[in-house]
């Protein structure tokens, strides 16, 4: 099994397992899961990388995804999101699942903020 005290050695290994296919993120994403189902933890709070639609992390089915948190959205990581601000709230709330509860933090305006909490119910078919 991965070491959890020496991850980077992991992650370089499974990288190399994949032949390169998944992405440092991916690949210690993965190790980070897997240590957890091995632990047996009850919760864990994971964070989302780049974005919750093709993020490594939207792996959680609707019954195993208790709360997702929508911090500070701002636009980041245009090159891969993306310049529309509507497009990164799209992507950044996708990891909302029908039936979760979604909390959006402050945001920096009211748009933002009801933009948010908009994809949340329309993830949840609210």
């Amino acid at each position: 099994g991965a070491s959890c005290g020496r991850p980077a050695g992991a992650v370089h290994r499974a990288q190399e397992e994949s032949r390169g296919r998944l992405t440092h993120f991916e690949a210690l994403t993965g190790l980070a899961l897997k240590y957890f189902a091995e632990q047996r933890v009850d919760l864990a709070v994971v964070e989302a990388g780049l974005g919750g639609v093709t993020d490594a992390t939207n792996v959680f089915s609707r019954e195993r995804l208790e709360l997702v948190v929508v911090t500070f959205l701002e636009r980041e990581h245009t090159e891969v999101l993306g310049d529309d601000l509507g497009g990164i709230i799209a992507a950044k709330v996708g990891v909302a699942k029908r039936g979760t509860p979604v909390l959006v933090a402050a945001q920096a305006s009211e748009d933002i903020a009801a933009s948010a909490v908009a994809e949340g119910l329309r993830r949840n078919g609210g």
